[in-house]
């Protein structure tokens, strides 16, 4: 602090260091959400909100295929918020693993570079919520029938191909 300004901080060492109810009776879940880093967390539910609401204004107040019932349309904006959450957190974990040194100077906060998880334990989660991220987006419906039809483009010319 003396570098940057001469007051000292209103902080008193002992309040900043004072943990929360979350962090003292579940540290695994306090982990957790520091793992998943929270401002792309909220980046991703403003962006899943974002674009069904410009979705329902492109569809002039109509949701489009098989416009269902409200609760229908909740329940599907609930699995993609899920779903995209998932591959929130597969993506900053991937990002963390990689760069554990960085992150021990940079971001020592960060459960992986402050020991709090193992890089098993942060492995095991990564994979966990890229498998859950693609089995909530296949079983939404729309996803599998392009992923499916992507993958049959990409394998029917396969067979046909001689060679010369």
């Amino acid at each position: 602090m003396s570098q940057i300004s001469p007051q000292k901080s209103s902080i008193s060492p002992r309040r900043a260091a004072k943990p929360n109810l979350v962090q003292k009776r579940a540290p695994w879940l306090y982990a957790f959400w520091k793992f998943s880093r929270p401002h792309t967390v909220i980046g991703t539910s403003l962006s899943v909100l974002g674009l069904y609401v410009v979705s329902w204004g492109i569809g002039n107040g109509e949701w489009g295929v098989g416009s269902g019932e409200w609760g229908d349309r909740l329940l599907s904006i609930l699995f993609t918020w899920i779903a995209c959450l998932c591959g929130n957190v597969y993506i900053v974990g991937l990002n963390q693993l990689e760069d554990v040194a960085i992150d021990r100077v940079n971001k020592p906060h960060l459960p992986l570079a402050s020991g709090e998880f193992s890089r098993r334990e942060a492995w095991a989660i990564v994979i966990v919520t890229g498998i859950a991220a693609l089995a909530l987006s296949l079983w939404q419906g729309y996803f599998w029938q392009r992923w499916c039809g992507r993958v049959w483009q990409l394998a029917l010319p396969i067979p046909c191909r001689r060679s010369a």
